[in-house]
This record gives C-alpha cells, structure tokens and sequence, in this order.
C-alpha cells in the first residue's frame, strides 16, 4: 500500500526493523479500509463515534493509520458497521472454497 507519500516519512519507515514495517502497513490498511467503509456507508467519523459510543476524537485516533487495533476494538467496529474488517487465514480459505 502506498499512503506514505512525504519522502521523509517514507525513508523513516524504510528504516524501521521488519516488524515495524508490518505494523506501520497493516494499521494503515484497516484504517483506509475503515474509511472506505464509511464512505461506502454515506457515514461520518462523527457517526462511528455514536455507533462505538465513543468521542470524535477517539475515533480520529483510530482511523489515523497507526492505531493499535485490539481484536477488541476491531470486532466492535465490524459490529458496529456491519461489516467485516478483517479476514483472518481460515476465512478466507474458506471464501475461496466456496467461489
């Protein structure tokens, strides 16, 4: 995925051992995957936030590209939204069994 487009930022994360790397990338993913949700859904930040019970803020946090998901945190956005966010290995065998 190519977000990080400030060659500063782009050379910083070139830089980061391997794991960071994966975060950095996975953690932008779910957020522009989020996003997209969202604007799929004609819905807001402000409108997540009433879902999540959360603030507007909080929400900005998560969505900002490097939050921390938790599963937790992931599977009351999926609830929330209706939607799933992730795919973990099994499923989606599984989702490409049944095509």
């Amino acid at each position: 995925m190519s977000t990080v487009h400030v060659p500063e930022i782009r050379e910083s994360i070139r830089q980061l051992p391997e794991e960071d790397k994966i975060f950095v990338e996975r953690s932008l993913e779910i957020a522009h995957f989020i996003a997209g949700v969202l604007d799929r859904k004609n819905l807001k930040q402000k409108d997540l936030a009433q879902l999540l019970g959360k603030s507007e803020a909080e929400v900005s946090k998560l969505l900002s590209g490097l939050h921390n998901y938790t599963l937790r945190s992931l599977a009351k956005i999926e609830a929330a939204l209706g939607e799933p966010i992730v795919c973990t290995p099994v499923k989606n065998k599984k989702q490409k069994e049944a095509v």
